[in-house]
Order: C-alpha cells, then structure tokens, then sequence
C-alpha cells in the first residue's frame, strides 16, 4: 500500500510579500548628488576607482578608504559612510548630477540598488569638475532599482532636450538636459520611473526674463510626459513651490535685466512691470497654444509674471495633468480593496470593481492641497527637489521628507555637509 508524501512543504499564501513591501509598498528618493564633489575633491589624488567600489559595498574598498586618508581626515571617511547610509531603506534611487566618465557612470551600483537607467545630460564645463573625472566626463541623471524592471536597462541615452527646448544663455551655447526613465515592478505591477534635471541657475534665471525663455521649463516636463507618461517624476526641477512677494524676493529683485539696471531699478521707471495678475489661467492658455503651434502673444506678459511663471508656476501645470507633489498633501487611508494583492480570477474581477469605484471617488485634482510646509531642499532656499506623481494611478503614503544631515541651515545660512541639496524620500503604493 502506497503512502502519501510526508515531506511535501506547504505555501502559505498569506505570509507571502510583494516585491518591494508589505502590500507592494515603495519607497523614492530623488537626490542630486552635486557630481560627488563633496566627496571628491576632498581626495583628488585618491584613485576615483576607490569611491565607486565604496558606492558598490566593495569591503576592501571600505578598508582602504580608512587607509587613503590620515588620521585627522578620519571625518571625511565618516562622510563616505554617512552618504552611502542615505541610500538604505530606499527601493529606487534618483540621481541627478550622477556622473559619466569614459562612456560608463562612475558607480554601477549604490549599496545594494543596481544602476537600471541613465541618460547624458551635457559635458562638463567646469574647472573643478573637468580636473577630476578629465574633458570626457559629463553630466548624467540616472535611476538605482532593487525592485526589478521590466525590459533590459537603459543607459548612456543621449539628451532629449535640446534647441529650443533649452537656454540659449550668451548666444552660442545652449545647454542640452535628458531624462532617464525605467518601468519597475512590484508585484504583478508596473510603474514607470522618470529622473530629470530641468534648466535654471542664476544665467538661465537671468535669460528666462526675455522673450519666451520663461516657458522653458514647462516645454521640458510637456515633453517627458507626452513621450513617456510616467508614474513617478523626480528631479531637481530648479523650480519652487512657495511663491515670495516680490519685494521680499530679493534674489529676483538684484537679477540684470540689462546691462544698466538691475530688475529692483527697472521697476521703479516701469512700474506696470511689477503686477501680476490673480488669475493666470490666460497666461497658461497662451503657454499651451505656443507647446501646441498656435499663435500665441506674449507681449502683454509683465516682468514679474514672467517670473511668476519661470521660478513657481510648473506646479500649476503640474496639476492640469494630474500630478501631485509628496509635498502637497497628507497621505489618506486607501481602501486596502485598492491596493491588494490579487490571487485569484474572481478575486482579480472584484477587485478591478472595486478599484474603479476608488478611483471615481477619488478625484484627484480636485483634493484640496497644502505646500506651506515644503521644506527647504537646497542650500540657497527653496524646495527645488520633488516628487510628483500620477495621483490617478499612484498613492502617496507617506508624505515628502526632506533627508537630514545633508544641508544645514545657521543664521538662515545653508551649508554643505555632503551635497548642497537635500535628498527627498516619499512612499507609494500602485493603485
């Protein structure tokens, strides 16, 4: 008589996790790195090799960064550790200011999130930068996943930004930006994951005060998410969300608006420059008329709605296509119907029920948002590195945070410590 198998390993399907969480949980991080200066030009005669197996928890790399410096530089090896630790608990790294030297990023791994995407922003034009990783070196943004992806990785894309998609800053130069993107799964799940460093800086601040140039920005987030729609963008957007009143913005107010005068001393004889008016609906109207190759007159646009547009309004346009920032507002509890995992046909069909009813019932755009309490990312102020996501398919549960220990703030002064912007993490579920 035949008995049965006593061995045999029983599945409990209610203990099982989802890649990436418990429930499919997920956390972000967007984070320019600044090209790693603050940690390299603190050793600009140590091997580069040595930081990017540091960056790929090489041990005897870690080791040897002890050796490489003496005992009274024992605080920069403290940095390099204090900086890989920002990377921890984090699913999916997005990194803007990375860096490519001799046709590969400088790490090919971050502590345990594999490089997925990368795309080459421009050459690099600076003396420190060129002296350290050479004239071939360039500027990337690039995307770090432990959550697997679906197709092979997408590296070294060139710029998808370029002509009149950019800043023409001194008439023979116009600096090109890029995206990297990459489709990550959690679970049964997709989302697609977009890192991006939109124009801006004091000359591009300078430029986009004439003709069209204030639009720039925007025409650059049109075009990443008409051609690759994704879920999640993060960046440094070079673009703030908290306006200030003009005349306490003292940045705007000390900018050349021509080589004799200063913004502050045009308006004193232009006077009508100053207004902007309550509702900007019009102005956006105009904006999406030049995007879509209709006529549009600028010419009526005043000085600081320019402005207005340039340094505060993507948010705006964020939100006409349903976009939401980690900063806007506090997570609300979701129907676990919305964010459960499916493990059966009739499960899969009662689910999809229920789900489209969350969704009807969410309307999105409609929420109610608050950014009084966005942070400041950078350490020239202002909370220029975000998050947004696609609220019709994207949860937020838990909120923006803007990592510590990275920028400090004394005597309303910003200070590097590892970069001079702050990393912002936030968490997310798939509808």
């Amino acid at each position: 008589m035949r008995t049965k198998r006593s061995g045999k390993k029983k599945f409990h399907k209610n203990t099982r996790k989802m890649r990436g969480g418990l429930n499919g949980e997920f956390a972000v991080m967007t984070f320019n790195v600044e090209c790693w200066l603050n940690q390299m030009t603190m050793s600009m005669d140590m091997d580069k090799s040595l930081f990017s197996n540091f960056l790929n928890n090489n041990i005897s790399a870690e080791n040897a960064l002890g050796q490489a410096f003496s005992i009274k530089q024992n605080e920069y090896v403290e940095k390099y550790k204090q900086l890989k630790k920002i990377f921890n608990k984090v699913d999916v790294a997005c990194v803007q200011e990375d860096v490519i030297t001799s046709d590969k990023n400088i790490s090919d791994k971050i502590g345990d999130l594999p490089l997925v995407a990368s795309c080459l922003s421009h050459k690099f034009d600076w003396e420190t930068t060129k002296r350290l990783y050479g004239n071939n070196g360039g500027l990337a943004n690039s995307i770090y996943s432990k959550l697997p992806i679906e197709g092979a990785r997408s590296l070294l894309v060139d710029s998808q930004l370029k002509n009149n998609l950019t800043i023409d800053i001194d008439n023979t130069k116009k600096i090109p930006r890029c995206w990297a993107s990459t489709l990550i799964k959690v679970g049964k799940k997709t989302a697609k994951i977009a890192c991006i460093h939109l124009s801006g800086g004091r000359f591009d601040d300078i430029k986009s005060l004439k003709d069209e140039y204030f639009i720039v920005k925007i025409r650059q987030i049109h075009e990443l998410i008409t051609k690759e729609k994704p879920d999640i963008i993060c960046g440094d957007l070079n673009t703030k969300l908290i306006p200030k009143n003009i005349d306490d913005d003292v940045y705007f107010l000390g900018l050349p608006y021509d080589e004799t005068q200063t913004v502050k001393k045009y308006f004193e004889t232009n006077p009508e420059q100053k207004i902007i008016r309550k509702d900007l609906t019009s102005i956006y109207d105009l904006i999406h008329n030049k995007i879509d190759g209709k006529e549009a007159d600028f010419s009526q646009i005043t000085l600081a709605e320019k402005w207005h547009i340039w340094m505060y309004g993507l948010d705006q346009f964020f939100k006409e296509k349903s976009y939401k920032s980690v900063f806007q507002v506090k997570p609300k509890h979701v129907p676990h119907h919305a964010i459960s995992t499916i493990s059966s046909k009739s499960k899969e069909v009662e689910s999809s029920k229920h789900h489209n009813e969350f969704l009807k019932e969410h309307k999105c755009k409609e929420e109610e948002t608050d950014i009084s309490q966005a942070p400041d990312t950078t350490i020239f102020g202002g909370t220029v590195d975000m998050i947004y996501y696609n609220c019709d398919k994207i949860y937020c549960t838990s909120g923006g945070e803007a990592v510590p220990g990275v920028i400090s703030f004394q005597n309303k002064t910003g200070q590097k410590i590892l970069s001079d912007h702050a990393p912002v993490k936030a968490s997310f579920k798939i509808l």
